[in-house]
């Protein structure tokens, strides 16, 4: 049994040893578990192979992203946004649909997802976005049609906060949709467009 240890430990250094390729692992640690091993290990894979870590986090939002970048294109108004930057040289953010006219920025598209477990972390993620729009509306920068689609948590405290959050960028003038009312989304986005050019088409 010992040499059968030593081997496999020699084959788990030579495994996760430093090399060059597209695969890199960290320093080794060790993890106390009071459950059986193999059950530590299902908890590990699903973190860091099953990306369960993310599931609750921005990864969230590149999904909402996808699935929002679906529904433009069936109902026909993908040419119209695309990903692009907002603000002027000294601040400005990143948003996935854009709507420029003229060269002119003109609405905006921006999925958030709120649904977390706890209302702190429903402020915090929230809130760095209400601070992105004050900043772009005192420079001025905020686009006429701004829309957030959001994910809405679904217990009592982080909802409660989740409205909070909405209501701060309702006080902007921000349009705030549930990413589960499909048409209400469309609705707008395809308001957002026609009021610059009446000839979209829609589905």
């Amino acid at each position: 049994p010992v040499e059968l240890a030593q081997t496999q430990m020699r084959k788990f250094q030579d495994l996760v040893r430093r090399r060059e390729g597209l695969l890199h692992f960290g320093v080794p640690g060790t993890r106390l578990v009071d459950d059986t091993p193999s059950a530590a290990l299902d908890e590990l894979f699903e973190h860091f192979v099953n990306r369960q870590f993310a599931h609750k986090r921005e990864y969230q939002e590149i999904v909402m992203r996808g699935k929002l970048s679906k529904f433009l294109a069936d109902w026909n108004l993908s040419e119209y946004y695309h990903n692009d930057q907002i603000g002027d040289d000294e601040f400005h953010v990143t948003i996935p649909f854009v709507h420029k006219f003229k060269e002119e920025v003109f609405s905006i598209i921006k999925p958030l997802d709120l649904d977390r477990k706890e209302p702190t972390d429903v402020y915090q993620h929230g809130g760095t976005w209400v601070h992105n729009m004050e900043r772009l509306h005192k420079r001025q920068r905020l686009p006429e049609k701004t829309i957030l689609t959001i994910r809405l948590p679904q217990n009592e405290k982080p909802r409660r906060a989740a409205e909070t959050i909405c209501d701060e960028f309702k006080a902007l003038g921000i349009a705030t949709i549930s990413f589960d009312d499909l048409s209400e989304i469309r609705r707008s986005a395809t308001a957002a467009v026609r009021s610059k050019d009446p000839q979209t088409r829609v589905v």
